[in-house]
């Protein structure tokens, strides 16, 4: 997205190094994910509708993928899929191209923010999923498998490398990146966004949706949806600046 030059270090020691950014351009546009090709954001105030950007950020098409949905809060992509969701009790895989779903799964909790997992279910790949405060860990056919940590107001989640990364609002700044190390559920690293230079968050700015996105230049990137009064605001972080918790034991669903 835009630049994808490493940035110098503009914040603490130990945050993800600063990218880029780009200015959605919706009003309600909330989630955000990518296959690689093109970026897309999804608008909770417009039933059933993704945005479709290029790398560069800039904006292509809104695409209707069924009027039946409500708002999607979230997306994500697992590789090979895009899983939509509307925070509702269901995960819906969506077929972009096409405009259209083609299964819907249902889960025991509100999904609010969806995270994919590859390592979950033996290897089989899963989801956390969950509401403002709730997280569980799910199959990729939706059965649940275990409890995720408390969290605070989490608009948003993402994983990498051990690590689930989720956006919250329930702290002093509303726009809080918060660490958690998978095995454990230990909260390890609390981010506030607002520490960067290049991002001064619009007063009544909050946490939105998040994703990892994989870049054909190699990097992997940690973007987040900063919801702002004059539209949503998308950044993006390079995960390659730190290290993650990864450990193989870490094999939820035995």
């Amino acid at each position: 997205p835009i630049d994808l030059a490493q940035a110098q270090a503009t914040a603490e020691e130990g945050y993800p190094e600063y990218v880029s950014m780009f200015r959605g351009n919706l009003a309600g546009e909330i989630g955000i994910a990518s296959d690689g090709e093109y970026i897309y954001t999804t608008l909770h105030n417009t039933n059933g509708t993704i945005c479709k950007y290029s790398l560069d950020g800039e904006y292509i098409e809104s695409i209707l993928i069924n009027r039946n949905m409500q708002g999607i809060r979230k997306l994500v992509y697992d590789g090979s899929h895009f899983f939509a969701a509307d925070a509702n009790s269901f995960l819906y895989q969506i077929d972009i191209e096409n405009k259209c779903i083609t299964d819907t799964f249902s889960i025991s909790e509100i999904a609010r923010h969806v995270a994919y997992i590859p390592e979950l279910d033996n290897g089989k790949g899963g989801f956390e999923v969950g509401d403002w405060e709730t997280s569980i860990f799910v199959s990729k056919r939706g059965a649940k498998l275990s409890d995720g940590p408390t969290l605070k107001g989490a608009a948003g989640s993402a994983y990498h490398n051990g690590t689930l990364y989720t956006f919250e609002q329930g702290y002093e700044h509303p726009y809080t990146i918060c660490c958690y190390n998978i095995a454990t559920g230990a909260l390890t690293k609390t981010i506030n966004i607002g520490d960067y230079v290049e991002i001064t968050p619009e007063a009544g700015a909050k946490a939105g949706g998040m994703s990892i996105i994989y870049t054909k230049e190699g990097l992997t990137l940690l973007a987040v949806a900063l919801q702002e009064n004059s539209n949503c605001r998308f950044i993006f972080f390079d995960l390659g600046s730190i290290n993650g918790f990864l450990q193989s034991s870490f094999i939820t669903g035995n």
